[in-house]
């Protein structure tokens, strides 16, 4: 029975590690950089009145659209 638990001990400490570190720290780094501010800054720009509803085919899809690019673009995520 001690062995038992001495290999169930041993599994979880090895699976612990190996968890901890395969984190992938691009998503840490950008993870961390998101805050409330930001957010509430993106969501008025795409929630505004300027963009006229977003329709489908409508000048303010086509504006958001140009937001959304120029945001990756400036995290230097390249266009399709």
């Amino acid at each position: 029975m001690i062995k038992k638990n001495v290999y169930l001990i041993t599994f979880q400490l090895l699976f612990s590690i190996t968890v901890l570190f395969s984190q992938d720290t691009v998503a840490l780094r950008y993870g961390n950089s998101i805050s409330a501010e930001i957010i509430k800054k993106h969501l008025s720009v795409l929630a505004s009145d300027s963009l006229e509803g977003r329709e489908t085919a409508m000048p303010g899809m086509i504006k958001a659209a140009a937001y959304v690019s120029q945001q990756f673009a400036q995290f230097g995520i390249p266009p399709c």
